[in-house]
């Protein structure tokens, strides 16, 4: 009988030890895995107004080169560097709203954006030894034109933003157009924002301070953004067969972007980050440096119909306007009818309308003329956006 309460003692002891470790272990994995929300990319400035059968085309290259360095136990130093290369060109169309009004776009991609390079060495050395090596390129084959498999129409909210992972080419705008709720922004005017951009060799996290420069002062079409902040970077780097070494660290961010006022829409950017920090793999510590060199541009506008709430109905005439009822005695004529009118025809099968036909709008308009910035995107294979709704379509089916 006293073996019991000595047993439950050490239950008590056990438990003890097991929970406060258990709740350790919950907050650790709560701190790795961060935050669920999706990445979100940012197609317009607050303030644009989507119309139907708007298109929009960017062109864009990424440029990352990456070096390596770590001693072996030998004491040799290896030293290695990889060059990528990213180019290509991504469009979209309005094709319609939906039930809530939210924007619904059709996309178009070419080039090498969606696809993930394999790694190439294209240079290397080795100080402390003898040893050398060379390889090829990071370059991609191209991706042929054209709407993504298995990609439904992505739907845009209210700011003009949607998570769908084929706009991850514009991540990088979303440190600019997520914090920028006022517009025409004044100058001088600052804010900050936060995106991850996808890259070849893994993922940059951009911390950005913006700022309004006071030379958009002198061009009303074009607001010139400052760009300045931090670079964190986490991602991998081969090391040998089928192995991988873990890169982390940080460094700084600097760029430019544009936007234009009249249409409200982002037109350009240029961002060079440098990122450097630990490299670990196979018991072996080392250090890396990352150059990524982003730019994307608009190349072509093509407005949209904005749709306006309600539609065409009767209108009653202004001197009926306030009146609730009609007088009794008003109801009916008393003239005599003209005695030189026909009865009314009775062969109206088909009777033509005697006003003129009205033609209706189309649903996108010319293409806009874009304001002139200096970001050259040079090279690129544009992608065709897909065709807007037709205005006047052809009837498929009859009831």
């Amino acid at each position: 009988m006293g073996v019991v309460p000595v047993f439950r003692a050490a239950i008590r002891r056990r438990l003890t030890l097991l929970v406060p470790a258990a709740l350790l272990v919950a907050a650790l994995v709560g701190a790795a895995g961060g935050s669920n929300d999706a990445q979100r990319f940012y197609l317009y400035v607050a303030g644009h107004q989507v119309g139907l059968g708007e298109q929009q085309v960017y062109a864009m290259v990424v440029r990352t080169t990456l070096m390596t360095r770590y001693r072996d136990a030998a004491g040799k130093i290896h030293q290695k560097s990889f060059v990528a290369t990213r180019s290509g060109s991504l469009a979209w169309t309005v094709e319609g709203f939906d039930a809530d009004s939210r924007p619904v776009v059709g996309v178009a991609v070419t080039g090498s954006l969606g696809l993930a390079p394999q790694i190439g060495r294209i240079g290397g050395a080795t100080s402390g030894g003898t040893s050398s090596s060379s390889g090829g390129s990071a370059e991609s084959a191209p991706q042929a034109p054209g709407v993504p498999a298995g990609v439904p129409s992505p739907v845009l909210d209210a700011r003009g933003s949607t998570t769908a992972e084929v706009f991850s080419p514009l991540a990088g705008e979303a440190a600019v157009l997520s914090g920028l709720s006022q517009h025409p922004p004044a100058p001088g005017q600052t804010w900050n924002g936060r995106t991850a951009v996808p890259l070849l060799y893994g993922r940059l996290i951009l911390n950005l301070e913006n700022t309004v420069s006071p030379e958009s002062e002198a061009s009303p079409d074009t607001l010139r953004i400052d760009l300045r902040g931090k670079a964190d970077f986490e991602g991998y780097a081969p090391w040998r067969a089928g192995e991988r070494a873990a890169l982390r660290g940080t460094g700084d961010a600097s760029g430019v972007a544009y936007v234009t006022p009249g249409l409200a829409l982002p037109l350009g950017m240029a961002l060079d980050t440098r990122t450097h920090g630990t490299m670990r793999a196979g018991g072996q510590v080392g250090v890396y440096v990352l150059d990524t060199d982003l730019k994307l541009k608009l190349v072509s506008f093509v407005p949209g119909t904005v749709q306006r709430p309600g539609g065409l109905g009767l209108v009653p005439a202004s001197g009926l306007l306030g009146h609730t009822d009609i007088p009794n005695g008003m109801l009916y004529s008393t003239t005599q009818p003209d005695l030189v009118a026909s009865p009314a025809a009775t062969d109206t099968s088909y009777v033509g309308s005697p006003l003129p036909r009205v033609t209706p709008y189309p649903s996108s308009l010319p293409a806009a003329s874009l304001p002139p910035i200096p970001i050259l995107v040079e090279g690129v294979p544009l992608a065709s956006p897909p065709p807007p709704p037709q205005a006047n379509p052809t009837p498929t089916f009859y009831f």
